[in-house]
């Protein structure tokens, strides 16, 4: 078996194309989405471009104001933080 297909070696590019794809398009469609659902408040904006579109989300949240940016930036992290928790918690098992 070829070392590019065994499945180890594919599955972390697989997961990085994912959340690059993710981040474009969570970016794109933001602001479209949050005049289609009304949504005005820059916590709100910030919280959920910060966990759906993690970095590419936040620099898109700068655009919008700096106190949206910083709450994606506060959403990304604890993202970060609870996943990580999560799952050592769960290996523990």
């Amino acid at each position: 078996m070829a070392l590019t297909q065994h499945p180890i070696y594919s599955s972390p590019i697989a997961i990085d194309i994912t959340k690059l794809v993710g981040g474009i398009i969570g970016a794109a469609l933001a602001t479209p989405l949050f005049s289609l659902l009304a949504i005005k408040h820059d916590i709100s904006k910030g919280l959920s471009l910060g966990i759906a579109s993690h970095a590419i989300g936040t620099s898109s949240a700068v655009q919008i104001s700096e106190q949206c940016a910083a709450f994606s930036v506060l959403a990304m992290c604890l993202n970060g933080l609870l996943t990580t928790v999560v799952i050592v918690l769960f290996s523990m098992l």
